[in-house]
């Protein structure tokens, strides 16, 4: 066992001070290895000199007459201006997991407007303006509300039919060290739009996923329906298939709770038509065109939905529906 003494330079100061460590090892080729570049292995002062190595254990303090260096194998001495230099070892024992995560790109999950472009939050401004790269479900779509908002990013595009293709794209960005931020056409990413595959993919790489939260169809019709209480099912768009979508919606309706859906303009006559036919009593909430021009909410029966939404006419933009749970029926 040799005793050894690193010598390095202390940053921060107006004057580079002078540290001295003393180190305990098995040799100086061992602890090399070990010690950053800015930190340099010479012999120990010779016994009788005082250099500083020592360590007095009453006070902490490098100095002293009774260093034995049983206990303690790195240690600073202090700076010359009095106050002590961080410890050697933290220096030289290698960075944990958390120093490595902070390296790693982040993928931020960015939620946006849902039809009025007024409702996009600050936060999300600041993201997207920030972001090295923006992952977008249709280019042409985001790149509406970011030349809205003078933000100019390079684009890439992630399509709702090949997430699997989409979410490589964006793993494939973080690996070079680029912040991405998502966005789906509007509102929240991965409820019922695309982006769950890519933040579970980035998270299992080891990158930050952070979400930026914001509009959501879903939680604007429940903010006005009036009824939804501590339990609402949300299903998103059914299939367009009508078997399987009357099989869902007879599931549905089976449990006896709240649900709420999404459908397009060109199916919602069909959807309200299969729910009056299995429950006609049930309530209804419907949002159509929530947070533009033209936005409507009516409150009324499966049957007086199905009735009225029953000619193309009425059909125009896109639908959230809320359906009663039996305690409301």
């Amino acid at each position: 066992m040799g005793l050894y003494a690193a010598r390095g330079l202390a940053s921060g100061q107006a004057g580079a001070a002078e540290a001295t460590f003393a180190v305990l090892g098995r040799a100086s080729a061992a602890l090399a290895g070990r010690i950053p570049p800015a930190v340099a292995l010479v012999p120990c002062p010779a016994e009788g000199q005082d250099d500083g190595c020592r360590y007095d254990e009453g006070s902490g303090q490098a100095g002293g007459d009774d260093f034995h260096g049983s206990s303690i194998p790195i240690l600073p001495s202090p700076s010359k201006d009095g106050r002590d230099l961080p410890r050697a070892a933290a220096l030289l024992d290698p960075p944990g997991p958390g120093a490595h995560n902070r390296a790693m790109a982040t993928l931020s999950i960015v939620a946006t407007p849902i039809g009025n472009l007024g409702d996009i939050t600050l936060r999300a401004l600041e993201t997207l303006k920030a972001a090295d790269v923006i992952a977008c479900e249709d280019t042409r779509h985001t790149l509406k509300l970011l030349t809205h908002y003078e933000i100019r990013k390079p684009l890439v595009a992630c399509y709702a039919y090949d997430e699997e293709k989409g979410s490589a794209r964006i793993l494939s960005l973080l690996a070079e060290g680029k912040n991405v931020a998502y966005c789906s056409d509007a509102g929240t990413p991965g409820l019922s739009d695309p982006g769950a595959l890519a933040a579970a993919r980035a998270r299992e790489a080891g990158h930050r996923v952070e979400p930026i939260p914001g509009p959501s169809a879903f939680a604007a019709l429940l903010s006005v329906a009036g009824f939804g209480g501590r339990s609402v099912l949300f299903d998103g768009f059914l299939s367009p298939k009508p078997g399987r979508r009357r099989s869902r919606v007879e599931e549905l309706l089976g449990r006896g709770e709240n649900f709420l859906l999404y459908e397009s303009p060109h199916r919602i006559g069909k959807l309200l038509a299969d729910i009056a036919a299995l429950a006609p009593e049930r309530k209804l909430c419907i949002g159509r065109e929530m947070t533009k021009i033209h936005e409507e909410f009516l409150v009324m029966t499966a049957r007086e939905a199905a009735e009225k939404f029953n000619g193309t006419d009425e059909a125009r933009g896109e639908f959230a529906v809320l359906v009663s749970g039996t305690d409301l029926a």
